[in-house]
């Protein structure tokens, strides 16, 4: 997109310097800025019992494509947004392990997921909110979502997935919507669904990127 090819030029123009973090940036640093700008906290006050990450590795996380924030001020939840698909490497969501007892959501909307990805999203267990949209991934690999006891809202618009696909979603217990616009599913398979599986809304609408 062009705020994504943007900031990546701009953060090229600074030289790309890969180990400056968020809180390194200048206050007017056009990188800055557009991180800034796709934040969104979630706005419902939600207590959790786990321990909060250290500011440390929150810090040493966050990089100007990967941003780590509390979901609320001082809530050990945490949300991880990734950004330009350019920049994205596989081994910077394994990288996420240091706070996968913290991370409730993770938006990796544009990003070039693949199916063994959902391998390594699978073991982040706290995960309340995923977003998958316009990812490589296919049906074939949400069954290594299973272990997403807590997952609620799952996007998966643009990507690949067919009815079939959403038999492995129903084994999630807190799932309550599933975002599938722009799949292989028509509208007529999507009102099987909700007979099917009552318990999870399937929305072909709204298209959440955070």
């Amino acid at each position: 997109e062009a705020d994504e090819i943007g900031v990546l030029t701009a953060w090229i123009n600074a030289g790309a310097n890969t180990k400056q973090t968020v809180g390194q940036l200048a206050a007017n640093d056009p990188v800055r800025a557009f991180l800034s700008k796709e934040r969104s906290a979630d706005s419902q006050v939600i207590t959790y019992d786990f321990e909060p990450a250290s500011a440390e590795t929150v810090e040493k996380l966050n990089t100007p494509f990967r941003v780590i924030f509390p979901i609320a001020n001082s809530s050990p939840a945490l949300h991880t947004d990734f950004f330009v698909r350019q920049a994205y490497k596989q081994e910077q969501l394994g990288e996420l392990s240091e706070i996968k007892d913290q991370l409730v959501a993770l938006n990796l909307s544009n990003m070039p997921v693949k199916n063994e990805d959902l391998k390594t999203i699978g073991q982040f267990e706290q995960l309340e909110k995923l977003v998958l949209n316009n990812t490589d991934i296919t049906d074939a690999a949400l069954s290594n979502l299973q272990a997403l006891t807590k997952l609620k809202s799952l996007s998966l618009s643009g990507t690949k997935q067919t009815k079939a696909g959403m038999a492995a979603l129903a084994k999630l217990p807190a799932l309550q919507e599933v975002f599938i616009w722009n799949t292989p599913i028509s509208e007529a398979e999507v009102k099987e669904l909700q007979k099917q599986y009552p318990a999870i809304r399937f929305e072909m609408g709204y298209v959440p990127t955070d």
